[in-house]
């Protein structure tokens, strides 16, 4: 009887931390292979629309209100100030992640605008 016990707890222990990873399998969610985090995905560019940035951004000195696409955001969804020493240092730190990006760009502006309602004054 302990035995089965032991098995099934290693059975559901297994899958659960699993299940994750099969999941991104499956939904071809881009992983880097050396460091396991999250790529930013091309075209999105929720990050850089859907938050508000209250610091100074170049161009932007009152910062950036949320639902207004930063300055720095080219036509392809992508931070012109990417590596750039002048970038925001709030922009720096926001890692992308499965649980903001989601599987494509409307769940990651779903979440964003959500997470921007709830912190917002």
């Amino acid at each position: 009887m302990f035995n089965r016990v032991k098995n099934l707890a290693r059975y559901f222990t297994l899958n659960l931390l699993l299940s994750p990873l099969k999941f991104i399998k499956q939904q071809q969610i881009p992983l880097n292979p050396m460091t396991d985090s999250f790529k930013c995905r091309k075209n999105c560019g929720a990050c850089c629309i859907a938050p508000s940035i209250s610091s100074t951004i170049p161009s932007m000195p009152n910062g950036k209100p949320a639902g207004i696409a930063c300055f720095h955001l080219d036509e392809n969804f992508q931070c012109k100030l990417f590596g750039n020493a002048s970038r925001p240092l709030v922009c720096s730190r926001l890692k992308p992640c499965f649980e903001m990006c989601g599987t494509n760009r409307d769940q990651a502006m779903d979440y964003l605008t959500q997470l921007e309602q709830l912190t917002s004054n």
